[in-house]
């Protein structure tokens, strides 16, 4: 039997066990964007009839085109898959992911079939089985100014207030990625990229800063002796702020974020606080296209070498219904008390770390093993 064969059957008591886990509680309506203000993003959540204003996490996961984004690439209008957490009475507190269609549909690995197109009424049908079941119908309309398209086994769709905005196949999506990270790079090469300062120490002028999800590669192609720049933006601010040179001293994981310890002078930290936003501009050249780690490699003692092996990979385990969050934050973020997949991963890489195979020798066996949804947050239904 397969080793995830065993990680499945051992694993069938905690699928069953009720988990206070975040994703499990969370809120996760679809609802039209209607835009962000102060901190704050507007919704019409479907099924209301009045637009509601939540507090928007600074650091909230922002999915646009299948890849990772910012506010500004959301267009008001457009609909959206939002996560809020909430209290422990079921309220919602904030918003802490935000996807556009397309990357709900790429993050469920479930796209549409588009079944069906009128032309006298200009409307398409879609269907689908997100949970492999209950199949979704929707009938969407086709702009005049759109082509209409024909039947299809697997499509992907962003809309808007029932209008079809964007539609694409397996390629064209690979494109829109392609695009999207593109424009996210030109961004980040003027913002730096995005995370919360953490600790700092002035005297020593010594900062910790949290990278975002969305700096697992370039955040961690940082090495020790990096020169780098801080700049020190306001929350929701796009604009570059004021630059600060820095010394990158430590890059080490934490969960599907990356901790940088940097030195400057402590003078231009005065006014930083913990839990301020800042950007830190990433290091030169491009992570290259292996799926490998851009940090693999690197001398690590071989119980921090497992641990950087599971928050540099995603949980491929067969829990459905959006409630994994080893599937979307890495697998060092599953609950170590309710599910047993780190703890038998570590015993699956622990043995080869101790017979001397190299990063990528691991990998290529989780890889086997386990399957290629190690590479990507994901969410199975």
């Amino acid at each position: 039997m397969t080793l995830a064969a065993l990680l499945l059957l051992s694993l069938q008591g905690d699928i069953q066990t009720e988990r206070a886990t975040l994703l499990r509680r969370a809120l996760k309506p679809h609802a039209a964007f209607r835009g962000v203000e102060a901190g704050r993003i507007a919704l019409r959540v479907e099924g209301e009839a009045e637009d509601r204003a939540w507090p928007l996490d600074p650091e909230a996961e922002i999915r646009v085109k299948g890849y990772w984004g910012a506010v500004e690439d959301l267009v008001p209008g457009e609909r959206v898959w939002v996560w809020a957490r909430v209290d422990a009475e079921n309220k919602p507190r904030a918003v802490f992911m935000v996807a556009d269609e397309i990357s709900e549909q790429d993050i469920h690995q479930v796209p549409w079939a588009l079944t069906a197109v009128d032309p006298g009424r200009r409307t398409i049908e879609l269907r689908r089985k997100l949970d492999g079941k209950t199949e979704q119908v929707r009938t969407v309309r086709v702009p005049p100014a759109m082509e209409l398209p024909a039947a299809a086994s697997a499509v992907y769709v962003q809309t808007a207030g029932g209008d079809l905005v964007r539609l694409a196949d397996a390629a064209a999506l690979a494109a829109l990625k392609e695009a999207q990270k593109a424009r996210l790079d030109e961004r980040r090469a003027k913002t730096g990229l995005p995370g919360t300062v953490t600790a700092l120490h002035l005297l020593s002028g010594e900062i910790e800063v949290a990278l975002d999800h969305e700096a697992i590669r370039r955040g961690r192609a940082f090495k020790p002796g990096d020169r780098a720049t801080l700049h020190l933006d306001k929350p929701f601010d796009a604009a570059q702020g004021r630059p600060v040179p820095v010394l990158v001293q430590e890059i080490r994981p934490w969960y599907e974020r990356t901790r940088l310890t940097l030195v400057s002078n402590g003078r231009d930290l005065a006014d930083v606080l913990p839990g301020r936003r800042v950007g830190v501009s990433p290091p030169a050249g491009e992570p290259g296209a292996s799926r490998l780690p851009p940090d693999a490699e690197r001398p690590r003692e071989p119980a921090a070498r497992a641990e950087w092996m599971l928050a540099s990979t995603y949980c491929s385990c067969s829990i459905a219904g959006d409630v994994c969050t080893g599937m979307f934050y890495t697998l060092a973020a599953c609950n170590g008390m309710t599910c047993g997949m780190p703890k038998r991963v570590r015993g699956f890489v622990g043995p080869l770390i101790e017979k001397g195979l190299t990063d990528r020798e691991i990998f290529e066996k989780m890889e086997a093993e386990l399957g290629p949804a190690i590479w990507k947050p994901h969410l199975l239904r």
